[in-house]
Parts: C-alpha cells; structure tokens; sequence
C-alpha cells in the first residue's frame, strides 16, 4: 500500500512540477528506501536526510548518504548524542563536534553531489535557551566546512 501512495505521490509531482522528498524518519529503514528506489523511479522522488534519524534504528547514516547520495535533494543536519537522566537516556541535539554521526563525512558525500543539496540547520535542545547557541555554532561549522 505505501509503495502504490508513493507512486501516485511521485505521479502528481511530476504532473504539477514538484520534486517530493521522503526524510529517513523513524518510520523507514534503509531497505524500505531500496525497496521504494527499486520500484519507483521518478525523478520527482527524492530524499530528505535527516542526519539524527538513524541511530534509534541503529543504522548508518553515512552508509545511507553513501547509498542514496544520488537521490539526496535535501538534509537536516543535526548532531545527536545521548543525555542520561533519572528516568533513562534521552537523544538530544549537540555541538557538531559532539555527535555520535560523523556530520563531517555526510557534508563531504553532499558536497560531491553533482546536483543541488539544500541544508538546514535542525536543533532541538533539551533546553531552550541552548537552542540559539546550538544554531550559531553549525552556522560556524557549516561556514568552515563549505571553505574547506
């Protein structure tokens, strides 16, 4: 049944012009996007990679972009790591630096790409007030990472 959504969805982008991003989101795995690519092949379905989505499926992300870097129109990056609290681990965003995915490696394989990779900022801190010094330090990051 999704497989069928997601044709007509590719269908009606191309009829209205649209390019359709499916985000990696905790609802698919890396074989479900093999298994969609497989049957659908539309150029008006693409991928949104959110870089902080694999790891609760215990999944490669840098495998993922490796993968499907061709299929790649938009990511989230986000840094992820995990806070302990009294009630069990909590994942949360982090400094860029501080991520258990190696967001240096995916805005390489991103910036290989021979076609156009939008990419946005994502923070959500556990604490509001970070938020803000989240989002100024992968500005910083980004700067230097498209100067190198």
């Amino acid at each position: 049944m999704c497989l069928d959504n997601l044709k007509r969805i590719a269908e009606l982008g191309e009829q209205y012009g649209i390019v359709i991003a499916l985000e990696n989101h905790m609802d698919f795995r890396t074989e479900d996007f093999r298994y969609f690519f497989e049957h659908i092949d539309s150029p008006y379905l693409r991928i949104n990679l959110d870089t902080g989505n694999h790891l609760p499926l215990l999944e490669d992300v840098v495998a993922f972009a490796r993968e499907f870097s061709d299929k790649i129109v938009s990511c989230h990056l986000k840094g992820v790591h995990f806070v302990w609290r009294d009630y069990g681990a909590v994942l949360t965003s982090c400094k860029p630096g501080q991520s258990l995915v190696n967001l240096s490696t995916i805005l390489n394989i991103l910036a290989k790409c021979p076609h156009h990779v939008t990419v946005h900022i994502e923070v959500v801190a556990m604490n509001n007030e970070d938020e803000d010094v989240l989002v100024g330090e992968y500005a910083r990051f980004l700067e230097k990472s498209i100067a190198s």
